[in-house]
């Protein structure tokens, strides 16, 4: 079984794929269904983030991207591919709404908690609009 081109990093795209792990464990899956993965929460990582990652616009980049990328790979692998991405977003508002305002009297920390939700509702509307546009335009 082979890697899809169309995922993964492409100087000549306008806009970098991404999901070429998620890819990778569908094609492990479907090859040794009785394969695990290992988590280790103790583990370590250190990971360069560039000044450019670290705004907005980059965010909503990435958002986008991941939007098209998922129309891709659900084509494949179906909607039901997305569980763990509809599982995570529900659970981002879920801990945005039961976050206790009773705490936050500071302006600056209502403002900080009010950026936060808007950030998170902006990044899950580019990644729709990115998957809405990758079926339209026929990448599914």
């Amino acid at each position: 079984m082979r890697f899809r081109s169309a995922l993964g990093m492409n100087a000549a795209e306008r806009w970098s794929m991404v999901c070429e792990e998620t890819e990778f464990f569908f094609i492990l899956f479907r090859l040794i269904p009785s394969a695990q993965t290992v988590s280790n929460p103790d583990a370590t990582v250190w990971h360069h983030v560039s000044k450019g990652r670290i705004s907005l616009s980059y965010l909503l980049k990435r958002a986008f991207s991941e939007g098209l990328s998922k129309a891709i790979t659900s084509k494949d692998y179906g909607f039901a591919s997305l569980t763990q991405e509809r599982n995570y977003v529900r659970g981002a508002f879920r801990e945005f709404l039961a976050y206790d305002r009773g705490k936050t009297t500071e302006f600056t920390d209502v403002m900080l908690e009010l950026s936060k939700a808007l950030v998170l509702l902006m990044a899950v509307c580019a990644t729709v609009l990115g998957f809405v546009i990758g079926h339209l335009r026929g990448y599914t």
